[in-house]
């Protein structure tokens, strides 16, 4: 489906978007994540460039632990609005948080052109004695017997 020149494909604030994205603002405001999560999908069937729904049901499914629809529906995000960060640091944050630190670096310099200072990106880029025994500490955190490889359980605080 082609854009619509009329119909923009990142919009911000209340009341503002495809039909059902203000209902689903509402509904997950009141924790009502199914009504949201069935708004949301209508919403990207109807408007597929429209990169803020798309962001939106991402978190959504990473909140229910639906990684990699979340992972998916943020890749949908970027690809209607490559300028917007929201979803790049997501997708970067996913895949250090998986230890697949050459695509997390790779995504946090991406974002570093576009926000030179924004802070996801200046961790996971800059090297640092700090950063690389962080990276090592999460390593042998996910190591760990009982753990699911790639899924760190608990984030120190210093983080």
């Amino acid at each position: 489906m082609p854009r619509d020149q009329h119909q923009p494909h990142r919009l911000e604030g209340a009341g503002i978007g495809p039909p059902g994205t203000l209902e689903a603002r509402e509904d997950l405001a009141k924790q009502k994540l199914p009504s949201a999560k069935n708004r949301l999908e209508k919403a990207v069937r109807i408007y597929p460039d429209y990169a803020t729904a798309w962001y939106e049901l991402g978190r959504l499914q990473a909140r229910q632990g639906e990684t990699e629809q979340a992972a998916a529906s943020y890749r949908q995000s970027a690809k209607a609005d490559p300028t917007y960060i929201n979803p790049l640091i997501e997708l970067a944050l996913m895949a250090a948080t998986s230890l697949q630190w050459p695509e997390a670096e790779q995504r946090a310099e991406a974002i570093l052109k576009m926000a030179p200072n924004s802070m996801p990106g200046v961790y996971l880029v800059q090297p640092s004695p700090v950063s690389n025994q962080k990276k090592m500490d999460l390593r042998e955190a996910s190591a760990t017997p009982g753990r699911k490889p790639g899924c760190i359980q608990s984030i120190p605080e210093d983080l």
